[in-house]
């Protein structure tokens, strides 16, 4: 998982107003797969533009998902969580190693 962001201590329930800033996720999870009428894709959208722009999503995901597997909720939404475990797996560092593959015109 990646590191924590250094922005918030990880033990205050502020944490999730911090990573999950519309409680996109947080409702998702209170909702379970059963109620939710959007997919988990579209839950991550939502999630990921109500970000603010300097905060790493990747640290979020990871947050959340510490925060929700410790929770032992992680049997609600498991699709979701393995959703937000990908988005942990890329952390700005890492996406800035990748370059993008550019054509050029002739």
């Amino acid at each position: 998982m990646a590191e924590i962001s250094q922005d918030h201590d990880n033990t205050t329930p502020s944490n999730l107003n911090f990573d999950d800033p519309s409680l996109v996720i947080a409702a998702a999870m209170t909702a379970g797969c059963n109620r939710l009428t959007a997919s988990d894709e579209q839950v991550v959208f939502a999630w990921l533009v109500s970000l603010a722009p300097n905060h790493d999503p990747a640290i979020a995901a990871s947050n959340l998902v510490e925060y929700y597997d410790g929770a032992g909720r992680t049997a609600s939404m498991p699709s979701l969580l393995g959703l937000l475990a990908e988005v942990a797996a890329y952390p700005r560092e890492r996406l800035s190693r990748v370059r993008p593959h550019r054509r050029r015109r002739r």
